[in-house]
This record gives C-alpha cells, sequence and structure tokens, in this order.
C-alpha cells in the first residue's frame, strides 16, 4: 500500500444570517468576495480556484486561505513528503461554512510502500496533525481540540460587532478521508468499486478517535497500482471530482440536520429558513452537466453514497416531520429525501398521512421482532443516553401510552424500561 494523502472536511453551521445578519461582516456573501483583496484577518485572502475542468459547485470556486490560522505537517503519518497541501474556508453567503484541510505527495508516487494500516494513519493524522497560529506563534494540538478554537476564532473574524454571538456558530461533525493506492489484496472485504475500469474503491468506517465522543466518519478513497498515468492526465481529474463529491455530500446533510433541529427546537424561524434548506435539499444528489463516462461514474458514486447515508437521510425526514417548516416546502423537501432512503425506512419514516386502511392493518415480522428499533433510530439514541439509564427516571412510575400506530409501541415500552419503567406499570 501507498498512502497518497488525507483530507478533513469539517463543516460549521454559521446562523448569524438568519438570526443577526448585522452581526457578521457583509463580504461573506459570494457576490461580494473580492479574489486577491478581500480577506478574513487571522485567516487569509480569498482565491479563486486555478483548475476548472472540474464542474464544481458555484460556492466551491471561491474561497479564503487559512494560512494565518492554522499549519499542518510537512510529511504524511509514513514519512512521504508532502507535496501540495490546503488550507481553506469554503462559504456559501448563509449558513454554510466549511474548512478544508488536506495534505498530499505526487499522485503517481513512487516511494515505497507503506507499512501499516489507514486506520492508523488517520489516527496519527488527528491526533497529530495540527498547529494552531495565535500572534504569530503555533501550538501542536490535536484536531480535537483544534477545530472548536478555529470555530471561535472564525466567529470573532468575521463580526461586526463587539459581541461575536458565539452561540450561533456550531461545529458540526467532521470527516477524515484516507487516499492510497493498494492491491486487490489490501482494499478490504467492504470496499465498493466505483469505476467501470474496476480501479477505484471506496470503504467506509466510523472510526473511533481521541477527544471526540462520537465516531468520526471516514471515508478510505483508494485505487489498484497503475491507476495514475505520468503526468497525471483525465483520470486526477475524476479522482478529484470524487473526493469533492463525497465532501459536499457529507457537509450539506450536516447543515441541513443541524437546522431542521433548530427549527424543531424553536431556535430559528422555520418560514426565513425554508427557501435555503429547499436550495440545500436540491443540491445533494445533483450531478452536473459532464461528459457520459464522467456522469456514470458520478451515478455510481451516489449509488453507494445513498447507501452509506441511509440511516443519516432517514433521521433528517424524522426532525422534517417534526419541525414547523411551511407544509408546501416541508412536503417538497420530503420529496427530495425519500428518494434517497431504502424502501423499508421510506415506508415507515415518510408516511405522513395514511391514504388506505391497508397501512394500519401492517404485519409485525419477524425481522421487525428481532430489533425493534430498526425503524425508531432516535428513539433507541436517546433511551440509550448514558446520564438518564444512570438517573432511571421512569422508576416507580405510571405511565399512559398513547400512539397512533401499534407498531411504536413495542420500541416504545423497549426504551421506556430502559430509563426505569417496570412493564406492569405501563398502560
Amino acid at each position: 500500500m501507498k498512502l497518497k494523502g488525507i483530507a478533513l472536511t469539517f463543516p460549521v453551521c454559521d446562523l448569524r444570517p438568519f438570526l443577526d445578519s448585522g452581526s457578521r461582516v457583509p463580504f461573506l456573501s459570494t457576490p461580494l468576495i473580492e479574489r486577491g483583496k478581500t480577506h478574513i484577518r487571522g485567516f487569509g485572502v480569498a482565491e479563486e480556484r486555478k483548475r476548472l475542468r472540474i464542474p464544481w459547485r458555484s460556492t466551491d470556486t471561491v474561497f479564503f486561505q487559512c494560512s494565518g490560522a492554522i499549519s499542518l505537517p510537512d510529511r504524511l503519518p509514513d514519512g512521504t513528503p508532502v507535496t501540495h497541501m490546503v488550507r481553506r474556508v469554503y462559504l456559501d453567503g448563509r449558513a454554510l461554512v466549511r474548512f478544508e484541510f488536506a495534505i498530499y505527495t505526487y499522485p503517481e508516487r513512487r516511494y515505497p510502500k507503506t507499512s501499516g494500516r489507514l486506520d492508523e494513519f488517520a489516527r496519527v493524522f488527528w491526533e497529530h496533525g495540527a498547529e494552531i497560529i495565535e500572534k504569530g506563534r503555533k501550538s501542536p494540538e490535536s484536531f480535537a481540540t483544534a477545530l472548536p478554537r478555529l470555530v471561535t476564532k472564525f466567529t470573532e473574524m468575521t463580526s461586526q460587532t463587539k459581541s461575536p454571538r458565539p452561540e450561533m456558530c456550531r461545529a458540526l461533525e467532521p470527516q477524515l478521508q484516507m487516499m492510497a493506492e493498494a492491491s486487490e489484496e489490501e482494499l478490504g472485504s467492504g470496499a465498493k468499486q466505483i469505476e467501470s475500469d474496476g480501479k477505484v474503491f471506496l470503504n467506509f468506517q466510523s472510526l473511533p478517535l481521541s477527544g471526540k465522543a462520537a465516531s468520526v466518519d471516514t471515508v478510505y478513497l483508494t485505487h489498484l497500482p497503475g491507476y495514475f498515468a505520468h503526468p497525471p492526465g483525465v483520470e486526477f481529474q475524476r479522482w478529484r471530482m470524487i473526493r469533492a463529491h463525497i465532501a459536499w455530500l457529507h457537509a450539506d446533510l450536516e447543515i441541513l440536520m443541524h437546522m431542521l433541529r433548530s427549527c424543531v427546537d424553536g431556535v430559528v424561524d422555520p418560514i426565513a429558513v425554508a427557501p435555503y434548506l429547499l436550495e440545500v435539499a436540491k443540491g445533494l444528489w445533483t450531478v452536473p452537466k459532464i461528459n457520459e463516462v464522467d456522469r456514470k461514474l458520478i451515478f455510481e458514486l451516489m449509488t453507494i453514497l445513498e447507501e452509506v447515508h441511509d440511516n443519516r437521510v432517514s433521521r433528517l425526514l424524522h426532525s422534517l416531520k417534526g419541525s414547523k417548516i411551511p407544509n408546501e416546502v416541508k412536503d417538497s423537501l420530503c420529496t427530495l429525501l425519500e428518494r434517497h432512503v431504502s424502501p423499508e425506512a421510506s415506508r415507515v419514516e415518510v408516511e405522513r398521512q395514511p391514504a388506505t386502511d391497508a397501512i394500519f392493518n401492517e404485519p409485525l415480522g419477524s425481522g421487525f421482532l428481532e430489533d425493534v428499533f430498526k425503524h425508531a433510530p432516535l428513539l433507541h439514541y436517546y433511551s440509550n443516553d448514558k446520564t438518564l439509564k444512570t438517573e432511571q427516571p421512569l422508576a416507580n412510575k405510571r405511565v399512559v401510552f398513547v400512539l397512533h400506530f401499534l407498531r411504536d409501541l413495542l420500541p416504545f415500552m423497549e426504551g421506556a424500561r430502559r430509563l426505569g419503567l417496570e412493564p406492569v406499570s405501563g398502560t
């Protein structure tokens, strides 16, 4: 195996444009950015992509450098020299702020093979890959502590008032991408082919990392030996396009999840954010106008990503049902998202107003009885909370269950039992 690069995508939800537009500097709106002139203090100047052979999204053609805020290693975790470094922040002019940090070596790397596993290298990069720059001084940190500091600094440096409003900028979940050359024997059983010539593969893992309560989504993007030509040609552009789509989808889903939770919790006005949510949702699985070969590649990639994000999209639909977003927008969002969940998840999570009596007579199959939380992921999550399980808030209580569907009774009872309820005390 030969390690080729590591990338970290870190989305941030900035609600200031919706909650207090005067508190954020106006030039963060893309049309107002002047390349080479506009800059964010402590981060860097605005620049434009130079390699435009890939159909980038409009919000990904302009970015701000982050070289004044963070430093990255000059070698990959296996000791290979870094030949290209990325430290950027992209904005869509509204809620999405996406940091991209990456280190690469030459695509056609000719160094000896790497001794080690990709997950081990991911942990090394996570724990030792960042140096935060403050007043010209660098302090080595893990990304677990560096990322929150970056959010704080970004909020302060883009504030137009004395009060930066840090509560309106929320750090979301990061994603790691590990890129390498691997033989067929090194790919692993979970690797999925995404190119017709069978040379590019994807694998996914929720990787426990130090300093993170939740495991970090980690993508292993690998190719067989001989994939890259010398010098790199069209295959390099496809490689970059694959990586970009993976990062975009992760960041967009994180933004949607957080903003819908904010609607449900009454943090933002659903009517004010509804058009933006609809715009982001429409772009989730949009395939750009490209040649037929690349279009087929992106469709294959999207098919794999839909499977990977199935549970996340199902949770998104669940949050959407509980939001106060106007019904016409809610229906449009549901229609967009329903296309990308499995039939089982779609049948359970999306039905808002059953049209026939047949749905009320749904049988409880053996698969449902084996895993009662299969279609109730949020119930499973909250009833498994360590603090609540310790406190046992339902102990010595009598509970009356009022449910719309009988199939909800079993997961609801099991969740309540976890929190101290005795089944005989439920009615």
